[in-house]
């Protein structure tokens, strides 16, 4: 029991805070650790990767640096690139004396040799790793991997102990030195697989032992409830040490018409790695389920690759572009999904990858939108692709006409996802069809999506604003009003509210001109008023103090005379945008959302510079003009909403 502390005795920590740049960071130390934070934070948005080259930079020998980068390699699967990396670590390590104090940078050596395949120096670089205690355990359990896979059965019994005797929680260790007792058919082979069960209850590499013991495989599958994602796990274990009989059996268990693509290529490699065909196996592959995950295991890439070089399925090519997409090889996954296209041309997940793959890594939104056509034409019930389809057009700068053209031929499709509909609602308006974008948006019940946060809300507002507006050019100050009010109302049925934060300067101004019309100069005041107390805003996941919203302070200030604060306001627009237009873009660094959710890679620069340009178009407007300055935001991006609405009514607000 701990006694509770006086709140006056609490030591607040330090907050936190975001490491400055490699390139001014002027210690060595300082750039390692900074790099070994973001890695075991997994930072979403910032990369180790940049901190450890940089201190490569200035020392290439740096040890620390070179294992910390090699281990990312290897587990992306580039061993080939981590053996240099490890050798440098290595060679400053031991420039003094042949013992270094750590032995990560060999046992990753070893590793790296494993996945190259060069055994021999797998097992001298191991075997050196053992010298410290700290990578004892795990050394010594590579080692009997390495003496299972050559059928030492005396050795891998040796160096299993070894790793027990290192790290008594081993179950891996355990459960290779079990395998092998049984396969000899050891005395002690029970004992050894009941203590691996009474360690972990939950370990299906004991179970699966057990069952092959007393021949009750498939009792013991029905029993465990095990999936073929972890039979997987148990074969590859198995096969790792050595014991492809038995990595075998666990996949064989799986009844032949549950078993699913990836368990059919892996029971194929494994018979080829006995000297068997596994070529009926492969056949079997290509008519059977999907499974249910992507490949991600580093092994998985053997497996594919095997597939790949005997069939000519496009299943294998799609499943290892998609792996290596994973591990940060681009330039691998794009070629190895054009293999996959090559040979099934109406492989839509291929061709939606490539466009993803064309618009973010290649910058090519022209061939992104090809393969997203392609894919589309090859599968044209999904909706997901429609919906991506539009965002590529989109960055294409495509016109919001031409793009709600494509929507409105596939009716369906869009009734299906809410984002697909507030797309189609948001063209409508950006089009001036406002009746058309509210009977839409008024009879269907939206739920909250990721990447989706306040754009339902924002197309209520504007399709409201836009109507409010329409009335106001007609001289219907009481329907004005009345769309006004809509607008500052949160219908239940758009699954969100307006953020408490969120500033509402443009609803109150028009509530203002509204009341004006209506000749309820009071009225009119009191909301002018209301709009020109905005002081903050939220806008992009974060609270502005200059945003959008600064604009319609900046038209309320004039309607109430007080143009020298408007012109104050319109300064402070100016000012920003020309901060934003002069400043290279970023995410924060303690962001936790973005204001999308990022399918294909959005140019924060662009973004940013459309965002700059708006602002200065707004001060513009609140000063009188403003065509061309909207023009320009026109031009950079077509589908800017808020532009096109300005642009059409430039006389309104021009008052």
């Amino acid at each position: 029991y701990r006694a509770p502390v006086p709140a006056g005795e609490v030591e607040v920590p330090p907050p936190a805070s975001e490491p400055p740049a490699p390139a001014a960071i002027t210690s060595q130390e300082e750039l390692f650790l900074t790099g070994e934070h973001l890695e075991q934070y997994r930072h979403p948005t910032r990369s180790p990767e940049v901190y450890w080259q940089e201190a490569l930079r200035r020392d290439p020998g740096d040890a620390r640096c070179n294992t910390a980068l090699a281990h990312r390699l290897l587990k992306r699967g580039r061993a080939a690139e981590a053996v240099p990396l490890l050798r440098a670590a290595i060679a400053r390590l031991t420039g003094r004396h042949p013992n270094p104090v750590d032995g990560e940078a060999h046992y990753l050596l070893g590793l790296a040799y494993e996945a190259l395949g060069r055994d021999e120096e797998a097992w001298a670089a191991h075997a050196k790793s053992t010298w410290n205690a700290a990578w004892r355990g795990a050394a010594s359990y590579r080692l009997a991997c390495l003496a299972g896979r050559r059928g030492d059965h005396r050795q891998v019994v040796a160096f299993t102990t070894q790793a027990l005797d290192a790290n008594g929680g081993h179950q891996a260790a355990r459960a290779l030195r079990a395998g092998w007792l049984l396969r000899q058919a050891a005395p002690d082979a029970a004992r050894e697989i009941a203590a691996l069960q009474a360690a972990d209850p939950l370990d299906h590499r004991a179970g699966h032992l057990e069952a092959l013991r007393t021949g009750t495989t498939e009792v013991w599958l029905a029993a465990c409830r095990c999936d073929q994602q972890t039979l997987l796990d148990v074969a590859l274990d198995h096969a790792d040490g050595g014991l492809l009989e038995e990595a075998l059996a666990a996949l064989l268990a799986v009844p032949t018409a549950e078993q699913d693509r990836m368990i059919l290529l892996t029971l194929a490699w494994l018979t080829e790695r006995q000297g068997g065909d596994g070529r009926a196996f492969r056949l079997a592959a290509r008519s059977a389920p999907e499974p249910r995950l992507f490949p991600v295991r580093l092994a998985e890439e053997t497996v594919l690759r095997a597939a790949i070089a005997t069939t000519e399925d496009a299943w294998p090519a799609l499943m290892l572009g998609n792996y290596l997409h994973d591990k940060l090889r681009y330039e691998e996954a794009l070629t190895t999904w054009e293999l996959a296209v090559a040979r099934d041309p109406a492989c839509a997940p291929a061709w939606r990858n490539l466009g993803i793959a064309r618009h973010d890594r290649r910058n090519d939104p022209a061939a992104a939108l090809a393969a997203y056509e392609t894919a589309l034409a090859a599968d044209p019930q999904n909706a997901r692709l429609l919906f991506e389809l539009d965002q590529v057009a989109r960055r294409n700068g495509q016109s919001p006409a031409a793009r709600l053209a494509r929507l409105l031929v596939h009716p369906a499709l869009v009734e299906r996802r809410d984002d697909l509909t507030i797309e189609v609602i948001g063209l409508l308006n950006t089009l001036g069809r406002h009746d058309d974008a509210r009977a839409r948006l008024v009879i269907r019940r939206f739920h909250p999506w990721e990447g989706g946060e306040g754009k339902v809300m924002a197309q209520h507002v504007a399709t409201h604003v836009a109507l409010c507006r329409r009335a106001l050019a007609a001289g219907d100050a009481a329907t004005a009003r009345t769309w006004a009010e809509a607008a500052l109302a949160d219908p239940h049925h758009l699954g969100e509210a307006k953020h408490l934060h969120a500033a509402l300067a443009d609803i109150h101004w028009h509530l203002g001109r509204a009341a004006r019309l209506a000749g309820d100069e009071a009225g009119a005041a009191t909301w002018f008023a209301r709009a020109a107390e905005v002081s903050k805003d939220f806008s992009d996941m974060a609270v502005q103090t200059v945003s959008r919203m600064t604009i319609y302070q900046a038209l309320a200030l004039r309607d109430l005379g007080r143009t020298t604060e408007a012109a104050a306001a319109c300064t402070r627009l100016e000012d920003h945008a020309r901060r934003l237009a002069s400043t290279p873009a970023k995410i924060d660094y303690f962001a936790t959302s973005l204001p999308d959710l990022l399918v294909l890679h959005v140019d924060p620069n662009l973004r940013q510079q459309v965002q700059a340009a708006f602002l200065a178009a707004g001060a513009a407007v609140a000063r009188g003009g403003g065509r061309e300055e909207l023009a320009r935001v026109h031009d950079l991006d077509p589908s800017h909403q808020e532009t096109a609405a300005m642009l059409a009514d430039l006389s309104h607000f021009h008052g």
